[in-house]
């Protein structure tokens, strides 16, 4: 829960998120037990190492820890300060990150009204005997513009701290209350707005390339690599990959017949889920907009994966309901493409192509006769210059706009 306040003609909405310096020291502190105990127990049996149950778990323990600490050494800083403000004297919102000067501003003409929703998550728990995951209510406040886009405020665990910032949010702003918790907060508008976002970004940054074809433009967007990542990502799918082929293999030689069968078909399902996350992490992934519409493609490094699961979809622009860019929760951005009917075929497309690192289930509630497809999400931490940011986003759903001739009134009115 963020932090709210009003001031002369503004209401704050501050968020201070913590806790990355811990993630690093925990995980690095971990690692080092791991990997250094494992080394020395693996030394002193040198030469005469047996690939016993101890040797298999000394180098799964050596393994664990080289990621426990590569991952805390590249794990990206969770810490950061997040701003709104409602100016309605300048009939203004702007989006900001602690002090950094990357504020993104909107009209307050842009926004219809704002959102009450109810949004369960789950709690994972644990005792002596048993593991559970529990649900819980959360309820969210959502500015709603009037193209249908949702920019997330503010994540309540009571009745009692919403009503409070919705009594606030409307007293200093004015604008219209949705209920749909069944709270009974629904208000209307006591104030009109007019001023919308009319000059969008000139420019994206250097993570966004584009590129002019004959035809139309074609979109990417670039994630910054280090040596450091690279070697966390390579590590990762090693220890998942090696690990349980070394503590089962000595099963296929003196293990029963039906153990054997067992630890096959979980083998299938484990690299088939490995193998499905290496996709994800290897995909390329590219618009292309003309006028007719939009192409929306995904390929891979190699010829041969490009061959089984490169995929390119055509999408005419008389499909295309909305293009919008979504403010989620937690303050991550997602830019999504809503479209007249489903266009991702298969489940496991569909997986490819919406897979990310959070949860955007509820976007794609929130009218059930659209059709969802995920282009691009941007971390609401993430610092400036270290990777695309909502202007980033907000440059290509414009660019898509022109490109396609729709204006935020026209897919409004769609």
């Amino acid at each position: 829960m963020a932090t709210w306040n009003t001031a002369q003609d503004e209401l704050h909405i501050d968020a201070d998120k913590g806790g990355g310096g811990c993630l690093v020291i925990f995980f690095v502190f971990i690692g080092l037990p791991l990997m250094a105990g494992s080394i020395i127990f693996l030394a002193s049996k040198y030469p005469d190492i047996h690939f016993d149950s101890s040797t298999r778990f000394a180098l799964v323990a050596a393994m664990g820890g080289s990621v426990a600490i590569l991952a805390g050494l590249s794990s990206r800083s969770m810490n950061y300060n997040s701003t709104v403000v409602i100016n309605t004297r300048r009939e203004e919102i702007s989006f900001s990150r602690g002090e950094q000067d990357d504020n993104v501003i909107f009209g307050l003409g842009d926004i219809a009204y704002a959102r009450l929703l109810k949004v369960f998550k789950r709690r994972h728990g644990a005792n002596q005997s048993t593991s559970t995951r529990k649900s819980y209510a959360t309820y969210q406040i959502f500015l709603v513009k009037k193209d249908g886009a949702h920019l997330w405020l503010d994540t309540f665990h009571g009745r009692g701290p919403l009503e409070k910032a919705v009594s606030l949010l409307h007293e200093s702003v004015g604008i219209q209350i949705v209920d749909e918790i069944s709270f009974s907060l629904s208000r209307d508008a006591t104030k009109t707005f007019t001023n919308q976002l009319k000059e969008p970004p000139a420019s994206a940054s250097k993570f966004v390339t584009g590129e002019s074809t004959i035809s139309g433009k074609e979109i990417a967007i670039k994630e910054k690599t280090t040596l450091l990542k690279t070697t966390f990502f390579i590590n990762v799918f090693a220890l998942f990959t090696l690990a349980p082929l070394i503590i089962f293999a000595p099963a296929f030689d003196k293990g029963p017949f039906d153990l054997v069968i067992i630890l096959t078909l979980f083998g299938v399902f484990w690299f088939g889920v490995i193998f499905i996350m290496l996709l994800s992490q290897l995909r390329i992934y590219r618009l292309a907009v003309t006028t007719n519409g939009l192409a929306i493609c995904l390929n891979f490094p190699t010829s041969f994966l490009d061959g089984i699961f490169g995929k390119t979809i055509d999408i005419p622009s008389s499909s295309i309901a909305h293009v919008r860019t979504n403010r989620l929760d937690e303050g991550h951005f997602w830019l999504s493409l809503t479209t007249d009917r489903p266009y991702l075929g298969g489940s496991l497309s569909s997986l490819l192509f919406n897979v990310g690192a959070f949860r955007k289930a509820k976007m794609r509630e929130l009218n059930d006769q659209e059709h969802v497809i995920g282009l691009w999400e941007v971390y609401g931490y993430t610092a400036k210059g270290q990777g695309a940011d909502l202007n980033d986003l907000l440059y290509i759903e414009h660019l898509i706009q022109s490109n396609l001739g729709l204006s935020e009134a026209d897919i409004l009115d769609a």
